[in-house]
């Protein structure tokens, strides 16, 4: 259990931090350990695999840090990149801030008339499109009245034969891989059927 000290406490990548005047605080949390080193610029990988690593630690700046505490962390990325010979230009094409996209999910709404017209113009209004599905039949509310064998499972099965004769087997196995089974061995009359035929 985290303890707090320095009227600050580390949650994951986040370190909380009580300000004076009763406010909350966040900024990046590295643990002591921490040997900030990444991935160097001049060893063996794709360049896009260089660029991520900025590009992640800029995301996670912004996204944990605070207005007070952003500068000075953007300053500790941009530190820590030159040490890991990172090149300029993978530092600035980083740090460019990324207008916000809002993706809009679009809603699926079942249809009764006169009430979800008025919800999808409403929704249309504020860019969201918007689907209708007919409404549920009752067939769909009631259990089917069949009961369905799953014929992948084990059990007992019976197949007819041309003549006034069945077959009742039992397996372990699937129901429907031994009933291929035994419809091939008719088919192709096995030896074992030869044997069968003759009793």
């Amino acid at each position: 259990m985290e303890l707090e000290a320095n009227n600050s406490l580390a949650f994951l990548d986040v370190l909380v931090i009580r300000n004076p005047n009763n406010t909350i605080g966040h900024t990046v949390y590295r643990k002591k350990t921490h040997t900030i080193r990444y991935l160097n610029g001049e060893s063996h990988h794709h360049p896009s695999q260089l660029g991520t690593v900025g590009k992640s630690l800029f995301q996670r700046t912004r996204g944990i840090c605070d207005s007070k505490h952003l500068a000075a962390e953007l300053q500790h990325v941009k530190q820590v990149l030159h040490d890991n010979k990172l090149r300029v230009p993978r530092l600035r094409h980083s740090d460019r801030v990324k207008p916000a996209t809002v993706e809009r999910v679009p809603a699926i709404l079942p249809y009764v008339r006169g009430v979800t017209e008025k919800i999808g113009y409403i929704l249309k209004r504020a860019s969201i499109r918007t689907f209708y599905k007919p409404p549920k039949k009752i067939s769909q509310f009631l259990p089917s009245v069949k009961c369905h064998i799953p014929l992948q499972d084990a059990g007992v099965y019976k197949l007819d034969c041309d003549c006034s004769l069945s077959y009742i087997g039992q397996t372990k196995r699937s129901i429907r891989t031994r009933v291929k089974e035994d419809i091939a061995d008719v088919k192709h009359q096995c030896s074992i059927i030869r044997i069968a035929w003759k009793l």
